[in-house]
């Protein structure tokens, strides 16, 4: 797995758009995240790619025990710096080795991380070893419709009638795929939504709920750049629980 946010250029990028107050992660992607894990009260929290720690700390405010891991040494020290708490812990360490851990936790949670893993049983099946019985897992990622193609990843306009619209190719075809972002070629893997699914209830576990991100009318009479989020599910959320 690589570990893009240490590239300065990226990181910088990045942490640009989440300075800024009306952006996805904060108006779209986690109010239904922190919808969807819901009660946290005196439970142990693993949160996968915990990034800057945003989630880990809103979460530490009701949860025993936050463990935050992250691949990146810049992101956990901007946590470290803002988003500290007495039972916030934050590790170095990839989801493809959280296989090393040995404490169980109630809840595992990941916010947009998971279409960065190459191995995404591996990652559930692993999971799953670390959840107490009854566990929940509950994360978001793009969704499919957003990292199905390899090549044109933009809004199409029709010329005549000013209408725009999101071209979906190549989705049946599951692997890498290559996007400038920040960089050039940041890596992920697109997974169709039932390769998704199937993947977690193989490996013990039922879904609860699936959600898709979608921008209301009053989010964009604040912000009209939020229209691409009416039209589109960004993100796609999946709550799940060990059997």
């Amino acid at each position: 797995m690589a570990n893009y946010y240490d590239n300065e250029k990226f990181f910088n990028g990045y942490m640009s758009i989440r300075s800024q107050k009306m952006n996805y992660n904060n108006c779209i992607e986690e109010p239904l995240m922190l919808k969807l894990i819901g009660n946290t009260e005196g439970k142990d929290i693993l949160d996968i790619g915990c990034g800057s720690g945003d989630l880990s700390s809103i979460l530490a405010k009701t949860a025993n025990s936050v463990l935050g891991i992250d691949i990146s040494q810049k992101m956990l020290n901007t946590a470290r710096e803002k988003n500290i708490s007495n039972n916030i812990r934050y590790q170095e360490l990839s989801m493809e080795n959280i296989d090393s851990l040995s404490e169980k936790f109630d809840i595992a949670v990941s916010s947009l991380a998971f279409h960065y893993v190459e191995n995404f049983e591996k990652l559930i099946l692993d999971i799953s070893k670390l959840l107490r019985k009854r566990g929940s897992l509950i994360f978001s990622q793009e969704h499919p419709m957003v990292t199905a193609n390899r090549q044109l990843k933009d809004w199409i306009c029709d010329p005549e009638t000013k209408s725009r619209y999101w071209p979906v190719s190549n989705y049946n075809e599951e692997g890498e795929r290559f996007e400038k972002w920040f960089i050039d070629n940041v890596k992920k893997y697109h997974r169709t939504l039932s390769t998704i699914i199937n993947t977690i209830i193989k490996n013990n576990f039922e879904i609860l709920e699936i959600a898709e991100s979608r921008a209301d009318d009053e989010l964009i009479s604040k912000e009209p750049k939020f229209l691409n989020g009416k039209n589109l599910a960004h993100f796609l959320f999946i709550k799940a629980r060990k059997l």
